[in-house]
């Protein structure tokens, strides 16, 4: 097998550009997936992938062949053997060159020494050029075998990828379909024939074995927990010091604990090692399982916005430098070809990989478009839909959500997902961040579902009390109730008599309470007591004179007042719950002014908290509203 997964080797001239439709990429990914499709006896599969090939310019032979320079002839000869291409220099030099970044889309893994998933401890040495440990006694009988032995291979390394991801079942369907072709294999001693003969040799055997003994002995040294690094330096050493014999769940680990320990690493000490880690990440993607692929992915994810957000200065050759050349200034084409490798087998992903697959791309607020002009979000509703009842309910908050912060509108997963909640008996397994984060995805993507909106406002307000929502979970519910109309009293009444009870609202910020007055008044719901008390909290903080204006207007009961809705300026934020670290929020606040030197506006304060006023600094709270003030503007005088 070469570097791009197939048995086949380009011949002739270049690709004619004028005559073939697809990239070198393309053309090795459909070779491929044909190939795939062939061992598992997918015949009409395969052969719509080589005619697409065939109408797109590309004409294949059937000695593993195949050319795209206009000509349609082949020399008659064995099987040729796989062209190699030079591998990318791997020297410490950072770069951000199409280069580097193309052995993501040129390399297929699977096939190559050390792919395909945890190798244990034989090591990558024990390999052969098949991509499996297994050797070949007797020679091949083609009167008792029905498979060729290129076939015979290919079927024992994808046996030992499935028992590699214990995949039991599925490797246990592969042994019964080589011994029905007449293949008999030994695991213990890693052997194989096809000549008749039902057993193998004692010495061989043994041989083997012990071989294997000795191979286990040699590496009994554990690869480190990532978890356990506290550096990336460590991080980067225990993974490169162990690189010829770890695996996809090592590497994916590596890439999930990068964003976090981007503060802590020492400059680039060991870049060159982290550049081989990239590559090796290059090699294996193909054969990356679906919580491996899903999980290196997010890494990436997390690492832009981790670099993004960062305040650090970092120079050349700096970790930092070398992270932004590969993935922020390549990302889309990185995360493009992440997205075609994952549509092949989203039919093996589970929920969990599902929700995780969306939440990256929605952290990156990038929805990639595939080559058949299909949206990667198109194929994970299509797959999600049918297992929603598998849907764990943070799942089911951040799927939603996802499709909401990538504006892919899919109003029919939205809309199964709403009956799904809203034929639940209860929902006391739905966190109030989920609660917060589903409401407010709807009322964002304008997807209109009562059904969903009233179920989630009656658990509320059946809750003995709100003392687990968060201020930001509540001013968000709210402001999602007020944005898409659905009106619902109770709801209101429930978290404006929670607010109102209150000791103090420390924990709120201005964006909470701004988002709060506002969706009161766009409700219609408008409490007197909640306004004031919000309000004089504002005052308190000495919020700027146009945002205390603002609150006002909508704290006001008179009918024809200036509706001052702004997206921008209302209940914009929102948390999203992650496994894999603690909870990530993705907040827009309103813009914030110099407000130091603004006096406070004591005619803005309404009686009840000016008497408030007056009670906690110990004066009296008779008399009218001017003599109120007057009383507080005198002792804050003295």
């Amino acid at each position: 097998m070469n570097e791009f997964g197939h048995d086949y080797t380009q011949i002739g001239g270049p690709i004619d550009t004028y005559l073939c439709t697809l990239s070198e990429t393309e053309i090795h990914e459909r070779i491929r997936t044909r190939m795939l499709h062939k061992l598992k006896r997918e015949y009409e599969q395969a052969d719509r992938i080589q005619e697409e090939l065939k109408q797109c310019g590309v004409i294949l032979d059937r000695n593993r062949m195949w050319r795209a320079d206009g000509s349609n002839s082949f020399p008659q000869t064995q099987l040729g053997r796989s062209r190699s291409v030079k591998s990318s220099s791997r020297t410490g030099k950072s770069s951000s060159s199409v280069g580097q970044i193309r052995k993501f889309s040129t390399s297929s893994g699977p096939y190559d020494n050390g792919r395909g998933g945890r190798q244990g401890k034989r090591g990558r040495q024990q390999l052969n050029e098949y991509g499996h440990d297994y050797t070949k006694v007797g020679e091949l009988d083609k009167s008792i075998c029905t498979l060729s032995e290129t076939e015979i291979n290919n079927m024992i390394r994808t046996r030992m990828q499935c028992r590699i991801k214990r995949d039991y079942q599925q490797a246990d369907k592969i042994r019964k379909e080589l011994e029905q072709c007449g293949v008999v294999i030994c695991d213990n001693a890693k052997l194989w024939r096809a000549d008749g003969e039902k057993s193998f040799p004692l010495d061989q055997m043994s041989e083997n074995i012990k071989s294997m003994a000795l191979s286990n002995v040699k590496s009994t040294n554990k690869i480190p927990r990532m978890r356990d690094c506290r550096t990336l330096d460590d991080a980067i050493k225990a993974i490169h010091d162990n690189l010829d014999r770890v695996s996809p769940r090592d590497i994916s680990a590596f890439w999930a604990v990068v964003p976090r320990l981007l503060r802590h690493q020492d400059k680039g000490a060991h870049l060159p090692q982290l550049q081989a880690i990239f590559y090796k990440t290059a090699d294996q993607i193909h054969s990356y399982g679906p919580q491996d692929l899903t999980t290196t992915t997010l890494g990436f994810s997390k690492t832009i916005k981790a670099l993004q957000e960062s305040k650090r200065v970092y120079g050349s050759g700096s970790y930092e430098d070398y992270l932004n050349s590969i993935l922020i200034s390549q990302r889309d084409a990185v995360f493009s070809f992440l997205a075609r490798t994952v549509v092949p087998i989203l039919h093996q992903f589970q929920p969990r990989d599902l929700k995780d697959l969306a939440y990256t791309y929605a952290l990156l607020e990038y929805a990639p478009t595939l080559n058949d002009g299909s949206n990667l979000f198109d194929h994970i509703a299509e797959k999600s839909i049918p297992l929603l009842g598998k849907f764990y309910p943070q799942a089911l908050s951040n799927t939603v959500w996802a499709f909401e912060k990538v504006k892919v509108p899919h109003p029919h997963l939205f809309k199964e997902v709403g009956d799904h909640i809203a034929t639940r008996q209860h929902l006391y397994d739905f966190t109030p961040q989920n609660l917060a984060n589903i409401v407010l995805a709807y009322a964002k993507a304008e997807e209109s579902h009562p059904d969903l909106f009233n179920k989630v406002a009656d658990h509320i307000v059946s809750l003995d009390h709100l003392n687990d929502f968060a201020p930001q979970n509540l001013s968000n519910i709210v402001w999602a109730y007020a944005k898409a109309q659905e009106p619902h009293p109770n709801l209101f009444n429930k978290v404006a008599d929670h607010i109102v009870s209150l000791d103090n609202l420390d924990d709120h910020n201005e964006q909470n309470i701004s988002n709060l007055v506002w969706s009161y008044h766009k409700a219609g719901a408008i409490r007197q007591d909640l306004n004031d008390r919000l309000i004089g909290v504002a005052m308190d903080r000495k919020f700027s004179t146009k945002r205390l204006d603002t609150l006002n207007h909508w704290a006001s009961e008179e009918e024809g007042i200036q509706n001052i809705e702004d997206d921008d300026n209302s209940g914009d934020s929102i948390a999203v719950d992650d496994d894999n670290e603690n909870n990530i929020e993705d907040e827009v606040l309103v813009e914030e002014e110099d407000t130091a030197s603004i006096p406070e506006d004591l005619s803005l304060l309404t009686v009840v908290q000016l008497k408030d006023r007056l009670r906690n600094l110990g004066l009296p709270v008779s008399g009218r509203k001017h003599e109120l003030i007057s009383r507080l503007n005198d002792h804050f005088q003295l």
